[in-house]
């Protein structure tokens, strides 16, 4: 495998993960709709996939430790989907915690990254297998814009604007590290449940889990 094509993929992974869905970012133009198309009806949105039942909203408050497979599959589709079809990501280990710690009072939720790490197993036909690692430390602070309550998922929504980000992540690929500003998942609004001391939030794909973390 050459030096050259694995810089260059690593180049591609990292900084097209950091360009999407960012302000600056062009967007294609869609094609313009068919008059039947119009007229079609459109299809509601699936109903949140959350437990039913859920805690009052006051129980919100606190630490929350996000369980690493939820986190680990949102950033592996993120590279994936910065990757392109050419390369195909297999998840490997992941080490650290990523905590998440509420207060409504002050209408906000820090999320801490600690010491936080993906390994995983990249393959291309132009670089063949290699290794890669994504470190990821530093805090993020979002605004709680809103927050309902009520009996079912539809009626308890979250809504959520991310303020500042003082993360820093570094790539590695066969040992050549480079320091690359990672696409991290990061805290979606949606619908939310507390059930059985766990919180769901809700996201792309399946709904991250989140363990409550006890006080120290």
């Amino acid at each position: 495998m050459k030096l050259k094509s694995l810089l260059a993929l690593a180049t591609a992974l990292t900084m097209n993960a950091w360009a999407q869905d960012k302000p600056g970012h062009k967007i294609p133009d869609h094609p313009k709709e068919s008059k039947e198309a119009k007229e079609t009806k459109p299809t509601p949105p699936p109903k949140p996939a959350l437990p039913e039942t859920s805690e009052a909203k006051e129980k919100l408050n606190g630490g929350w430790l996000l369980q690493s497979s939820s986190l680990g599959k949102s950033l592996a589709t993120s590279l994936q989907k910065s990757a392109g079809t050419d390369t195909k990501f297999k998840l490997g280990e992941l080490t650290g915690d990523y905590v998440a710690t509420v207060d409504l009072k002050e209408k906000k939720i820090v999320v801490e990254w600690h010491k936080w790490k993906m390994e995983s197993t990249a393959s291309s036909e132009r670089a063949g297998e290699f290794k890669m690692t994504v470190k990821v430390s530093g805090r993020q602070e979002y605004k709680i814009k809103s927050v309902t309550d009520g009996e079912t998922p539809d009626a308890r929504k979250l809504d959520l604007q991310l303020m500042n980000d003082f993360t820093t992540s570094k790539t590695t690929f066969r040992g050549i590290e480079i320091k690359s500003k990672v696409q991290l998942p990061e805290l979606q609004s949606g619908h939310w449940s507390i059930h059985e001391g766990h919180l769901y939030l809700e996201a792309k794909g399946e709904p991250w889990k989140f363990d409550r973390k006890e006080a120290k």
